[in-house]
């Protein structure tokens, strides 16, 4: 067998995220305040959760010692947040056109391959309307 045809490892993915839309008038930065921002939040049921904070140029990675829904009411009152749960089908491929932007990280964080997507908005609209 060469490694042409060997099976390859596949890993599970099967996830529920809870994406926070921050609108532009609520936001700190003036790139924020022009386009406002977007988080992600991870294992949304368990009991510690991981928050992933997408900036330009990097990624910060906050685990929380919580369960998401104890926390809750407090991102509602300053965010829109949508659940969305990616699948093993979601991250077959690559994002070729992942722009590194909070938006292009979790894109390809979920799974999302929809190239004219580039700003909050769109990414909410586009998870509202589902796959």
């Amino acid at each position: 067998m060469n490694h042409l045809t060997e099976p390859t490892l596949k890993f599970r993915y099967d996830y529920d995220y809870l994406i926070c839309f921050k609108p532009k008038e609520r936001c700190g930065t003036w790139l924020g305040r022009m386009f406002g921002h977007v988080i992600l939040f991870r294992n949304i049921t368990a009991t510690t959760s991981i928050r992933i904070e997408t900036t330009l140029g990097g990624t910060l990675i906050v685990p929380y010692k919580c369960n998401v829904r104890e926390i809750l009411p407090e991102l509602i009152c300053d965010f829109s947040t949508h659940v969305w749960n990616v699948k093993h089908e979601d991250m077959a491929g690559v994002n070729i056109m992942m722009v590194n932007s909070c938006v292009g990280i979790i894109k390809n964080m979920l799974g999302i391959k929809a190239w004219w997507i580039i700003l909050p908005k769109q990414l909410e609209n586009y998870i509202k309307k589902g796959r």
